[in-house]
């Protein structure tokens, strides 16, 4: 993966073990699965270097608390995240959150458009049993 920014790969893994979160939110109808990254407004020129190391995928959101909120949620997108974090894994308590939401991100990119099968769903719920799920909002 090529990258644009100073960050080098193993200081993003390291980084994204503290602040990274591998979530969803699920609606009526559907799940989406998401990377998130929350941090104060002062290190916003960090979570843009996130954003260009991971190849200017997802959005940064400023929120209303005096944070920045770095998020991805297409399919597509999901699967550089993951791509990343094959060739770096994680190392800590959020490995295991991130094995189940790769299945997730995995799953999801073969059923692309259609509603969240039972199998992301039931996914859905081990996750969310994990210390590394948490509510993403934006």
């Amino acid at each position: 993966m090529e990258t644009n920014t100073t960050l080098t790969p193993n200081y993003v893994t390291g980084l994204l073990e503290s602040a990274g979160s591998f979530t969803f939110n699920r609606g009526k109808q559907q799940l989406t699965v998401v990377f998130g990254v929350r941090s104060r407004a002062t290190n916003r020129p960090l979570v843009e270097d996130l954003r260009t190391f991971f190849g200017d995928i997802g959005k940064i959101y400023d929120t209303t608390r005096n944070s920045c909120f770095f998020r991805v949620n297409r399919p597509r997108e999901l699967l550089r995240i993951v791509e990343h974090f094959d060739e770096y894994p994680l190392r800590g308590n959020k490995r295991n959150a991130f094995r189940i939401w790769r299945e997730m991100v995995l799953l999801r990119a073969t059923h692309a458009g259609s509603r969240a099968p039972g199998e992301l769903n039931v996914l859905a719920d081990r996750l969310s049993q994990t210390r590394g799920a948490s509510k993403a909002t934006a």
